[in-house]
């Protein structure tokens, strides 16, 4: 479960869709005391095991932010409703698309 919910916040933060509405891109080339500054954010964190505690259990991080860093948290009445979706249907796809024995005793 733990893993579940840590791989639902890794896939909200690499698949960032609020850049394919409309093209952004920086007015100039951007260094800070010498180094090149890439402003992919998406590249920061790659693993789900970010998410997770030192005893493995799901831990949400206050800095996490899957949709945008404007000004303040973004206010969506829907986001428990997503989020519940979101959990329904990784669990749903998992399921029906791994056979539980067959993963029984690999090292991860």
């Amino acid at each position: 479960m733990p893993y579940t919910l840590a791989a639902i916040q890794e896939v909200q933060r690499v698949a960032n869709t609020v850049p394919l509405s409309v093209f952004h891109c920086t007015t100039k080339d951007t260094e800070l005391m010498g180094t090149f500054v890439i402003p992919n954010l998406t590249s920061v964190l790659k693993e789900e095991a970010n998410f997770l505690n030192e005893q493995g259990q799901f831990e949400k991080h206050e800095a996490f932010m899957p949709f945008s860093a404007g000004n303040g948290r973004r206010v969506c009445l829907g986001e428990g409703l997503v989020r519940m979706e979101l959990f329904l249907i990784m669990v749903t796809l998992i399921s029906n698309l791994f056979d539980p024995g067959e993963y029984r005793n690999a090292k991860c």
